[in-house]
């Protein structure tokens, strides 16, 4: 992270007693738990990073924003700033770290670090998430969005990404275990329904459902299906793009199970490069937050709270500039293609119309969009025409808004 000032220097301040300093990132800084400032003064900054994934500055920023909007409680011995360390420590999988600490070896135990994760997480959700999570609200937002998709993608009216994941679970009552069971993984799971944008933020996050719901059955239940379906009402082009295991409605639009000829095969190369996007959005949170790469010791509520605060987390550190490293999401394989299905297409008259008004636009701009794409990725469209200089894009452009 960029700063302009010395971090020690602002530490020692802090520590001669100087309680209120100029702000950054919008905050007031304040003496924390005497603990944590201890630990944050003789710690190095790489053994804090790797501790608790965070810089001390963005810890510290972190619990401040959480003080802003609760109030102080202890949790077994540990007070709430010694609780968010813990909670940071487990989410980001180093809890052998901060074993090495000897502030935490008196108080720890299995299920102390349980108890701090699920109040921090809580209250993370409570007070964090309505800010950091948030669904465009605006058809000016949802513009913005659009315009993004459309630089880098070259598909228009796209507003988002949707689509389902499974975090395993190991709290299961044995007369509930069929209910959290799915074809694709040995265990019980959460379905994860996440909705991303291009870069990878996320917009939405519900992990309220167990395993064995289907995703399509998740989204026709979403309070974001209905928010588009109000929107569709001022501008009918905007829509989520989805893979194939979802069916195609008005506000959902998804790839050609069965292309036809060159310009389907080409739409459907666009939407795979649009939703390569957001399940690298879901690799690169697992990869984060490791705690959700393993089964989680928690029954179902306060495992839908953990993965929420992940979400929340994430979105926070974007927010403030902890921008993502590509390289977390080095084990993402990309499909070479789109395998025909054997399920016919289940399409509505207006998800029909959605999804060629996507063809027809990128049958209008295909010299710009095709050559903006395979100058930036080095990929092309299935029968592409060698690149040239682009004209400027016709008025179908305008259409999508």
């Amino acid at each position: 992270m960029n700063m302009d000032f010395d971090a020690q220097q602002l530490l020692d301040q802090m520590m001669n007693g100087q309680q209120f300093l100029p702000d950054f990132c919008g905050y007031n800084f304040v003496l924390l738990d005497e603990q944590v400032e201890d630990i944050m003064l003789k710690t190095s900054d790489d053994f804090f990073r790797h501790c608790f994934g965070l810089e001390k500055l963005m810890v510290r920023c972190l619990i401040m924003e959480l003080h802003k909007r609760t109030y102080d409680q202890n949790e077994n011995g540990l007070c709430f700033d010694m609780s968010v360390l813990v909670t940071l420590s487990y989410l980001m999988g180093n809890m052998d770290l901060l074993l090495q600490m000897e502030e935490f070896q008196s108080y720890y135990s299995s299920a102390t670090v349980k108890r701090c994760v699920k109040s921090i997480c809580q209250t993370i959700v409570y007070f964090l998430s309505p800010y950091y999570v948030r669904f465009p609200r605006s058809q000016k937002e949802l513009d913005s969005n659009k315009k993004e998709f459309l630089s880098k993608f070259g598909i228009s009216g796209v507003v988002g990404v949707l689509d389902c994941h499974h975090v395993r679970l190991m709290n299961v009552p044995k007369y509930e275990e069929d209910l959290y069971l799915n074809k694709y993984s040995q265990g019980p799971t959460l379905t994860v329904q996440l909705i991303s944008d291009k870069n990878h933020r996320f917009l939405d996050v519900n992990a309220r459902f167990s395993g064995s719901t289907h995703a399509s059955y998740i989204w026709d239940r979403s309070h974001i299906n209905s928010m588009l379906k109000n929107f569709q009402k001022q501008d009918s082009f905007t829509w989520l793009l989805a893979d194939r295991k979802y069916r195609s409605n008005e506000c959902l639009v998804i790839p050609y199970r069965k292309p036809v000829d060159k310009l389907q095969e080409s739409v459907n190369f666009a939407m795979k490069e649009t939703l390569y996007g957001g399940l690298k959005s879901f690799a690169i949170l697992k990869a984060r937050f490791r705690c959700l790469d393993t089964a989680l010791p928690f029954d179902h509520a306060n495992a839908c709270n953990v993965i929420t605060a992940c979400v929340t987390l994430h979105n926070f550190l974007m927010e403030k500039g902890q921008n993502v490293e590509h390289n977390l999401a080095y084990n993402v394989m990309k499909e070479t293609h789109f395998r025909n299905s054997s399920y016919p297409e289940e399409l509505s008259p207006k998800a029909m119309e959605n999804r060629k008004f996507i063809g027809n636009f990128m049958c209008n701009n295909s010299i710009q969009i095709l050559y903006k794409i395979r100058k930036e990725t080095n990929l092309s469209f299935v029968g592409a025409p060698p690149i040239i200089a682009p004209p400027p894009m016709i008025n179908t452009y305008e259409m999508a808004y």
